[in-house]
């Protein structure tokens, strides 16, 4: 008899335990909250701020074609760099896109022009850390600049696709000088302007 009553005993307290582990007297929340980050054109990190395109000898026969490198010699690494743009705003609704414009032609201190010379940035991939997708008119191509004074747009993104950090890589600069261009012994200096304007405006 003995037995039997503490056989039931031990079930009724295993029902009662069952009953108390299901039922919820209490809840615990878990909360996290994000504030707006940044929105950055990254300009000082990665645009070069000097194309040396070397020194050379004056000929008129010869088409010629020079690469900006870090010394300006064309045996020297090539200048790159990259078009980079920090989205941490956490707004789904904004935009954004960043242009280059070249200001003049080549020209010395006196104005002399470098006729038809031709300066073309030579871009590659675009990347985004968040796997969106931003654009490149001139992703893997080539932006040969042949009007002046006129802005092209490089790198964009739309509404969804503004978020995180976007890089577009820029793999060289070149500068083509036609044949029979006359020239002067002097410097030939021109200048890139680099613009970024978003939505909403900060």
């Amino acid at each position: 008899m003995k037995k039997k009553i503490f056989t039931s005993l031990a079930m009724l307290g295993l029902c009662l335990f069952s009953g108390q582990f299901v039922l919820a007297d209490s809840q615990t929340q878990g909360e996290v909250n994000y504030i707006p980050g940044a929105l950055e054109f990254d300009y000082t990190s990665e645009i070069p701020t000097d194309l040396n395109f070397g020194e050379h000898p004056i000929q008129t026969v010869t088409p010629e074609n020079w690469i900006a490198t870090t010394t300006g010699e064309q045996t020297a690494p090539a200048t790159t760099g990259a078009v980079d743009v920090r989205d941490n705003r956490g707004d789904l609704t904004g935009t954004w896109l960043v242009k280059v414009a070249q200001v003049e032609q080549f020209q010395t201190s006196d104005e002399v022009e470098l006729t038809d010379a031709v300066l073309s940035l030579s871009f590659g991939s675009v990347t985004n850390n968040l796997s969106l997708s931003p654009t490149s008119t001139y992703e893997n191509d080539e932006l040969a600049i042949q009007v002046f004074n006129q802005e092209f747009t490089v790198l964009s993104a739309t509404a969804g696709e503004n978020s995180g950090d976007t890089s577009l890589a820029i793999d060289q600069f070149s500068l083509a000088v036609p044949a029979n261009t006359n020239k002067v012994a002097a410097e030939y200096t021109t200048t890139l302007n680099w613009t970024f304007s978003s939505t909403p405006e900060p």
